[in-house]
Parts: C-alpha cells; structure tokens; sequence
C-alpha cells in the first residue's frame, strides 16, 4: 500500500501505491510503517499526495508524529498534489505550518530543494 523511493540518499519520496483513504486500521499501519522507515541523512521528505483521497484524525496524528521525529533532525516534509479538498483540510488545521504543502510535483518539490 505505501512504498518508498529514495533519491541520491538525500530525499525520501513516500507514495501511495494506489487511491487510499487513511482511516481507521490503516491509520495505524501508516503510522507504524512512516516511523519505522530510515530517516538518517536525508535533506528532506516528499510525500505524493496524488492517491491521498481522504485522511482521518488518526492519519492527520500520523504525520504529525513523522513531523516530531524528523524536526530534532531539522529534515522539512513537503506534501506534492494534495487535492484542494486536502488542502484546506491541512490548513484549516494549521498544518501548513509544520508542512510545505504548496507544492504540485515531486520534481518542484526536489528543484526547491536544490536537487
């Protein structure tokens, strides 16, 4: 369901292999599987936003607990594609605030980053 590309060993890309609502049981399984990837060295992390359908709260906790992990490190997570129902979302929640999400594609996202 969710898999990982890496990228010089300086970015991690997450994607959702398909269109995905992160609810419930699946919530915790992401959640479980985003704090147990390897985050050392990383400039920073993309996540594709493109088959996010819907989240929930618990899938909204999941990110945040990614964002506290990888804030010690100083390691920004960018959101790419989120739908504009999405996008409210996030910033009706402030999450704009802890993530990028403003960005359309992963390769904006990797040219901001000076890839």
């Amino acid at each position: 369901m969710f898999e990982i590309e890496r990228i010089n060993n300086l970015y991690l890309i997450i994607k959702l292999k398909e269109p995905t609502r992160v609810i419930g049981e699946v919530s915790i399984e992401f959640r479980e599987w985003l704090l147990n990837q390897n985050y050392e060295h990383l400039k920073a992390v993309i996540f594709d936003a493109d088959n996010l359908v819907f989240v929930d709260s618990m899938g909204i906790a999941s990110f945040i607990a990614l964002y506290k992990k990888l804030f010690q490190e100083k390691i920004p997570i960018t959101f790419c594609g989120l739908s504009p129902d999405l996008k409210n979302l996030f910033m009706m929640l402030k999450l704009d605030t802890l993530f990028d999400i403003n960005c359309d594609s992963i390769s904006a996202a990797l040219e901001k980053f000076g890839r």
